[in-house]
């Protein structure tokens, strides 16, 4: 008897290792991951300086400020005014866009490219314990709140690198054509049929979330020449709170 549960400790112990090891393989065990190299988001070839981003405000019409840390989560992102814009982004300006330093901010690392092929791809990291705190600080409502936890929060953990392939438009805050090519969570590209499956209930999150920004309006976006054609109306002043 003695023996057998020897057996059976030693086992299971080999059993935990296999299951750390190949989880951080495919990007999904902090740390482990490090070692590996797969904790990396993938390299898109885009990069960004302060001068993209500042070129982005200015085409956006934004007046920025920095808010002081340990705000609550109300108080820590504002926007107010609306500004009319007729502009094209950049995948540098847009990169830069996505690297938002709000502290409650859960994706960092980004990268944006846009194709000739007018599809984009999009790849980062994604933070799961700060999606909470944007979700709620964001106001999304429940049932979209709820998806975001079925798909994400208990799909993957840690800060897994995420990347997706797609394509679409948007008239008067609606997708319009919108294809998903191809998305993976650390290493593991998530089925077609499964990304089929949830992208109507996609599509409902990105319109709800374009319809439910103080300011914020689309006409029309869409890829053109290597960027994005926004037209529509943007808030003229955000404030944030950052890290120290």
């Amino acid at each position: 008897m003695k023996r057998f549960f020897k057996w059976l400790s030693i086992t299971l112990v080999v059993l935990i290792i296999i299951i750390v090891l190949v989880g951080g393989y495919f990007g999904l065990v902090p740390g482990v991951s490090t070692l590996f190299g797969s904790d990396k988001p993938k390299d898109l070839g885009v990069t960004y300086t302060e001068a993209d981003r500042l070129s982005g405000r200015a085409k956006a019409g934004w007046e920025v400020t920095e808010l002081q840390p340990g705000l609550p989560l109300e108080e820590s992102y504002i926007s107010t005014g609306q500004n009319a814009v007729d502009a094209s982004f950049n995948e540098r300006e847009l990169t830069a866009w996505a690297n938002n330093p709000w502290i409650y901010f859960p994706l960092s690392d980004c990268q944006v490219r846009v194709n000739d092929d007018n599809t984009v791809e999009f790849s980062g990291k994604l933070n799961i314990g700060m999606l909470r705190d944007w979700i709620d600080a964001m106001g999304v409502a429940e049932e979209y709140s709820e998806l975001i936890d079925d798909y994400l929060r208990w799909f993957v953990w840690g800060n897994p690198p995420f990347y997706i392939k797609l394509s679409a438009s948007v008239a008067n805050g609606q997708v319009i054509n919108p294809q998903i090519y191809s998305a993976q969570v650390g290493r593991i590209s998530v089925p077609q049929s499964l990304i089929e499956s949830g992208l109507g209930e996609l599509v409902g999150l990105v319109e709800w979330k374009l319809n439910n920004i103080d300011g914020f309006h689309v006409e029309t976006a869409e890829v053109v020449d290597g960027g994005i054609r926004f037209v529509g109306t943007m808030p003229a002043a955000v404030s944030r709170s950052v890290e120290e």
